[in-house]
């Protein structure tokens, strides 16, 4: 039995509004290395991870362990699990599971991305622009 206030998250959409609001609780912290890089509002960096190349996080945020953000734009409302890298990348309302790589994938908004996923250009020209949904499962990969 469930006394108190519980919050089905049985679809993307829920596991997302969950997101939010567990989000909208967060305390900032950061152990890692910020450089020529901007945080915003709350913003959590776990240790030994790396946001450089002038990337900006916007809080809500939580990055975890061993990442590296760079020449990117993070949140608001993103959670990042640990070994995780994003490059070149407009990430926001999203999660991303640990060991996943996003390289040059423009804007991603309102995304499940699971564990050691690849998401990157497979060095075609590029179609057109254009913000990207994705709900992937683990060990994905997608090429744009």
């Amino acid at each position: 039995m469930v006394s108190g206030w519980w919050k089905d998250t049985g679809k993307t959409g829920d596991i997302l509004e969950a997101n939010r609001l567990v989000l909208g609780m967060l305390r900032p912290t950061n152990t890692g290395p910020v450089g020529d890089s901007t945080l915003e509002g709350p913003v959590s960096v776990g240790r030994n991870t790396a946001i450089r190349g002038g990337s900006v996080v916007k809080g809500p945020a939580i990055i975890g362990d061993d990442c590296i953000i760079e020449g990117s734009s993070v949140g608001p409302f993103t959670s990042i699990g640990n070994r995780v890298t994003i490059m070149g990348t407009d990430l926001a309302d999203s999660i991303v599971m640990e060991g996943t790589r996003i390289s040059s994938a423009g804007r991603i908004r309102g995304s499940l991305i699971g564990r050691d996923v690849t998401i990157g250009k497979d060095g075609r020209e590029a179609g057109a622009g254009g913000t990207r949904r994705f709900v992937l499962g683990d060990s994905s990969e997608v090429l744009l």
